[in-house]
């Protein structure tokens, strides 16, 4: 019907504005500037980016019109020549969510940029030379497959499937709360572009390739500003806001309770069993004390080897009774745990006193000196430094 718009076009504007908000909300990019973050920042810029060449591409036979028919080839051109390289950024995305331990991703990362590089190449000179080889433009300006074209997608596709077998087959290695959302990321744009590859009539890859990121944005990016990436627990960030609140409101007589906690001997851990134990550890720590807190008790790693808890407790007694279910707790785990280590914590706790520590920092100054004073006990049973001489 003369007039109405082309659903490729509809599709096209509802991806690249829904890339748009993505990039406009995830804030996480700015504010840490870690390697997922920067890796879903140029995801997003780049699907947007070919969405808009992808609507030039289908230009083709609608105007005789010169500067129309340039669009066209152009869009053509940047779809086929750079579409891979979103395939490469999206694993390494993935696998920056993964707990390390496994260095053959380097090899498959290789083999993934070495295709994107090729596919370049060879889309480029196929331009230049006027080979056809993937695509062409008929005496009317229309886009029509080139013989290679197929074999092209299929390489692509390939590529995509191994990207979901790495993926699955690295399952284990991928926090829990995370998996599903990492999973279903390559399965969504595998899906889209499988589709994509049969038919040219609406533009799928990328929009199912964005309804992948917007489930990923809802999952882990706007989690990932709250989240400690490592044990799941409050990050820094997340805690001190959640403790200005709880400060504010105690000014008006909502007080409330916190607990500093350190993991002692942590070095040990890490010097005698490496790094990849200490973090087992530190995850631990945070099973440990989920397990005895209530859902309103808010834990956080503070930094290090040191969580921090904001509980809404205004009595003495039951604060002692707190600390007491994680003393309990750890003896469970070092009495019933398979590890190599033994866990120890120290304990820093008070009732929040707004007079006497007006300031979070105050605060969190006295209960680390509550928190040092019971860790000084410990290494000293040992006969060990602490503090600035600390393990």
């Amino acid at each position: 019907m003369t007039g109405t718009i082309p659903a490729w076009l509809v599709i096209d504007i509802y991806t690249f504005l829904i890339a748009g908000l993505i990039l406009f909300f995830d804030s996480t990019w700015r504010m840490n500037k870690d390697k997922k973050n920067t890796m879903f920042l140029w995801m997003t810029v780049l699907v947007m980016v070919l969405t808009v060449f992808d609507a030039f591409g289908r230009l083709d036979g609608i105007s005789d019109i010169g500067f129309v028919s340039i669009l066209a080839k152009i869009g053509n051109y940047v779809i086929f020549a750079f579409d891979p390289f979103y395939f490469a950024l999206a694993l390494y995305y993935e696998t920056s969510w993964m707990l390390p331990g496994r260095n053959d991703f380097k090899l498959f990362q290789i083999v993934v940029y070495v295709i994107a590089a090729l596919n370049f190449v060879a889309v480029t000179v196929s331009v230049v030379f006027g080979l056809d080889l993937f695509y062409y433009f008929d005496d009317n300006m229309v886009y029509v497959r080139g013989p290679l074209f197929m074999i092209r997608a299929l390489v692509l596709i390939a590529m995509l499937f191994f990207g979901v077998m790495y993926v699955i087959s690295r399952r284990d290695d991928i926090p829990p709360k995370h998996r599903a959302a990492l999973m279903s990321f390559p399965l969504m744009v595998s899906v889209g572009s499988i589709i994509q590859s049969v038919t040219y009539n609406l533009p799928l890859e990328y929009a199912s390739t964005v309804m992948a990121s917007l489930v990923l944005f809802v999952y882990l990016q706007s989690r990932d500003m709250t989240e400690d990436f490592l044990t799941g627990s409050m990050n820094r960030r997340s805690l001190d806001s959640e403790l200005e609140e709880r400060i504010a409101a105690a000014a008006n007589g909502q007080t409330f309770s916190s607990i500093m906690i350190d993991v002692d001997f942590f070095k040990d851990i890490n010097d005698t069993y490496g790094h990849a134990t200490g973090d087992d550890a530190l995850r631990d720590v945070f099973t440990i004390l989920n397990s005895c807190l209530r859902d309103e008790d808010k834990i956080a790693r503070y930094g290090g080897d040191e969580f921090f808890v904001i509980t809404p407790i205004t009595e003495r007694e039951y604060l002692e009774k707190c600390a007491r279910r994680i003393r309990n707790r750890l003896w469970d785990f070092n009495d019933q745990s398979e590890r190599s280590y033994k866990l120890s914590l120290s304990l820093g706790y008070d009732i929040y006193d707004h007079e006497a520590y007006p300031t979070a920092a105050k605060f969190i100054k006295h209960l680390d000196d509550l928190m040092y004073a019971e860790k000084e006990l410990h290494h000293k049973e040992l006969g060990k430094e602490t503090r600035h001489g600390e393990l």
